[in-house]
């Protein structure tokens, strides 16, 4: 709209300029107004289409994966190597100022994230809807977004993975306290059968998930950034104990409460190159023992722009009613994520600013001291708009 104002300015200025040169006639001034018309339209539509921004990227990763474990046979090691290949594009519309409605559109589907290729089961190529939300910013102080979209609860992937998406609504209140945020961060969550995991109906029909965060930002320097925050979950209604494995018996201490401190630390050596230590730490309040999980890890650099660098590693230890283990990362299996110890190391490169090339490294054990062990390489290449 503004485009258009400027157009139509600009253009009564040049015809006040002709009506005043007195070498004008009726005939000829009535010419640029229809010429006005016609720019002021293309102006509107120019206008329209900037309220639209597509985003998409393409993943090609190549997968091995090593176990250790008792097959039936004897405890023995078996490997397979796959490619699995993701493919995404999305669209964001802007129709006024606050107000943004955006989906996104996946290969994969809600059990796997990706197109499987090579060892092991071949899954069909299909697609769906990964990201679809309506966020507004009715105050300055408070986002609200209603829809399915990754949770953005989650301080690592300890508690909950980033493929795993929630159907829900999100408050966020933000409060800038001089060089400082203050936010407070309220997710309600419906899950219906299936829209989980499919084949894995974890929750039953009617189960509901409550979380609410609160955290400061604290900025010194425009280098230096210690971030406390503490994140309480809640799980409602009747969870499906048979599809956790668990009995009868088991049910209860398997209603999670989960009680979540965590703090981060950035450091900026400069504005491409930050350091980042972190701590995140679980307690199951709903579980009398075994109840405690906890993860340490560091990141620095980043992959935003051309010749950026990353390195990361973390640590984790969960014990057997520390966490839900279907919702914990989704590169350990899933008897591995509790009741076990793994790290994770990874290294990228952002070879151009559309294309990031990265390596990945879990490996995960459990916590008896058994002989059992599981590893997970991959590469992955990344193409993005």
């Amino acid at each position: 709209m503004i485009f258009s104002a400027k157009i139509f300015c600009a253009a009564a200025i040049f015809i006040a300029l002709l009506n005043l040169s007195g070498k004008e006639g009726v005939e000829k001034e009535n010419e640029p107004v229809q010429e006005i018309e016609e720019i002021s339209e293309v102006g509107k539509l120019e206008s329209f289409i900037k309220k639209f921004t597509p985003t998409a990227d393409v993943r090609l990763r190549y997968q091995v994966e090593s176990w250790r474990r008792d097959w039936g046979e004897g405890t023995e090691t078996r490997n397979r190597d796959r490619l699995r290949i993701r493919v995404r594009a999305g669209l964001a519309f802007d129709p006024i100022d606050r107000l943004r409605i955006y989906a996104r559109l996946s290969t994969g589907n809600l059990t796997m994230g990706s197109d499987n290729f090579g060892d092991g089961p071949n899954q069909e190529v299909a697609a769906y809807f990964d990201d679809y939300w309506v966020e507004g910013k009715p105050f300055s102080f408070l986002t609200i977004r209603a829809g399915g979209y990754s949770a953005p609860f989650a301080n690592s992937t300890l508690i909950w993975h980033p493929n795993w998406r929630v159907t829900g609504i999100n408050e966020n209140f933000r409060f800038s306290l001089g060089n400082h945020l203050l936010y407070v961060n309220a997710t309600q969550i419906v899950y219906r059968e299936g829209s989980w995991t499919e084949g894995k109906n974890i929750f039953k029909s009617d189960t509901q998930l409550f979380v609410q965060k609160a955290g400061i930002d604290l900025n010194f320097m425009d280098r230096l950034k210690i971030a406390p925050s503490a994140t309480f979950h809640i799980y409602t209604n009747n969870m499906n104990s048979e599809n956790l494995g668990l009995s009868a018996a088991d049910d209860e201490r398997h209603h999670y409460r989960l009680f979540n401190p965590s703090l981060d630390i950035v450091w900026s050596f400069s504005k491409r190159l930050p350091l980042k230590l972190y701590g995140d730490v679980v307690y199951n309040l709903g579980a009398s023992e075994e109840n405690i999980a906890y993860e340490v890890g560091a990141v620095l650099g980043r992959t935003r722009e051309q010749f950026d660098f990353s390195l990361a590693f973390y640590y984790r230890n969960a014990d057997l009613f520390s966490i839900d283990p279907n919702t914990s990362t989704d590169q350990l299996p899933t008897g591995l994520r509790v009741n076990s110890d793994a790290f994770h190391a990874a290294a990228g490169i952002a070879l151009f600013d559309f294309w990031v090339l990265q390596a990945e490294f879990y490996h995960g054990k459990p916590k008896d001291g058994s002989e059992q062990h599981y590893t997970n390489f991959h590469i992955n290449n990344t193409f993005r708009y």
